[in-house]
This record gives structure tokens, sequence and C-alpha cells, in this order.
């Protein structure tokens, strides 16, 4: 069975439990970790998740870098539950991977967020129309 290749995008409270439940997920592996949080940048994820040892991934502050060096299949995004904040993180996932699945806690919760003319589109669409133009 070929492991789905993740990046984990934020490894505060709601990224360190997602992490941690992913690793212990048959057919998962997080190939990528980054965190802006000087305390975690530099260190591996499984020290910075308190596991006790090393998992092999190093937390870095740099998405560009991690996004350029590593494959993934996927980015699981979880900075922050605001879309305004968390668009250019994602937008330049999207971009960089090439191909992804994006959720938001705010996703669904759009009104406001964007200009009229944006509310209906999703993520993926906006990047693509900002691409275009």
């Amino acid at each position: 069975m070929k492991k789905v290749r993740l990046i984990l995008y934020g490894v505060g409270a709601l990224g360190s439990h997602i992490a941690k439940f992913l690793l212990q997920k048959e057919g998962v592996e997080i190939v990528g970790a980054i965190d802006v949080a000087e305390d975690k940048v530099g260190v591996d994820l499984g020290k910075v998740l308190g596991l006790g040892g090393n998992v092999g991934v190093t937390v870095s502050a740099d998405p560009e870098a991690v996004f350029s060096k590593v494959k993934a299949d996927a980015v699981v995004h979880a900075t922050t539950s605001f879309l305004q904040q968390t668009y250019p993180q994602i937008a330049k996932a999207l971009k960089d991977q090439k191909d992804g699945n994006q959720e938001s806690h705010e996703r669904g919760h759009t009104q406001g967020s964007f200009p009229e003319k944006d509310r209906s589109r999703t993520l993926t669409e906006r990047v693509q129309r900002q691409d275009e133009e």
C-alpha cells in the first residue's frame, strides 16, 4: 500500500493533535512540518509533540523551502481559523504543491471575509483566478 505523504503546516495546539493522530495511522507519512514558533523550528517533530523520540521530520519556519524540497500528496493546514490570515499560506501551498485539497474552519462562513464577487468561490478557484490575472 502506498503511503499518503503529508506536510503539516502548523504545529500548535490543533496541529499537534492532528500530527499525533496521523502518526498512528497506517498508510500515512508526515514528510514535512512548518511552524513559526522559535522553540519548534529546527527541532524534530517527535520532540515537539512530546513523543520522547525523533520521527525524522524537522520543523521549518520556511514554507517555500519545505514545499520545494518535499514531495507530498497533501498539506494539512492548522495555523488559524481565520481565512483572511490563512489565505496566503494556503494559496502558497496549493500553488507550490500543484494539487491538493484544503479545508478551513471558516470555509463555510466566508461572509465578510472576501468581496461579494469572491464569496461563492472555493479557495482553489480564487488561487487559480489570481494566477490567471
